[in-house]
């Protein structure tokens, strides 16, 4: 099955609060003139023909900025209206946005060290078996890391999630279903939380 049969879209998570960093990290820089998030997305949007952004209900602005510095006229947003109840509440307002997609891979607005050769790795492994209602996760060195693949499946489940622990509990439910995907990429497990994380 070609990839145009059987599309998978990344939906990109950025509508957290970064209470742990203690500033809005998505926009630390970290080389030259790109910060966290310009950098999350043109990743996400180097693999995936369709990229839909979860941002914060208010930022209309923001959603503008980014299509224009990155050169995406196509790249698309969610504004989610109650992000601030948690991750679930973002990831569900993005799957609700993209009922037509037969995959989507989550990624988070906070990991802009993700190689583009990871990410079409897990899109052809997605591919091959999507048949199968697959949930991919990568792997580093035994961890499991993101962007987690879900098939469409399981886009009813997802659109009820609530809380601030994201689509574990779809994962955990459907552990059957899991393929697990060793990459030799470190970024699928290194996230931004704090300062020092961006060294």
């Amino acid at each position: 099955m070609s990839p145009s049969n059987c599309p998978v879209g990344a939906l990109v998570l950025a509508a957290g609060q970064s209470r742990r960093f203690g500033a809005d990290k998505r926009f630390q820089l970290l080389q030259g003139s790109t910060n966290v998030l310009e950098q999350s997305v043109r990743n996400a949007a180097a693999a995936f023909e369709d990229v839909l952004v979860v941002l914060r209900a208010d930022e209309t602005e923001l959603a503008q900025e980014l299509k224009y510095k990155l050169k995406l006229p196509d790249l698309k947003f969610c504004l989610a209206q109650d992000a601030e109840l948690g991750m679930a509440h973002s990831l569900a307002a993005g799957i609700k946005s993209v009922g037509h997609w037969q995959g989507a891979a989550v990624l988070l607005g906070d990991m802009p060290f993700l190689r583009g050769e990871t990410l079409k790795t897990l899109v052809q492994r997605f591919t091959d078996i999507y048949d199968q209602d697959p949930i991919l996760i990568p792997t580093f060195e035994g961890q499991n890391g993101h962007p987690v693949l879900f098939s469409s499946a399981y886009f009813k489940e997802i659109v009820q999630l609530t809380g601030d622990i994201g689509a574990r509990p779809v994962v955990q439910a459907h552990g059957d279903k899991v393929v697990q995907v060793e990459v030799d990429d470190p970024g699928v497990i290194r996230d931004i939380d704090r300062p020092e994380d961006l060294a």
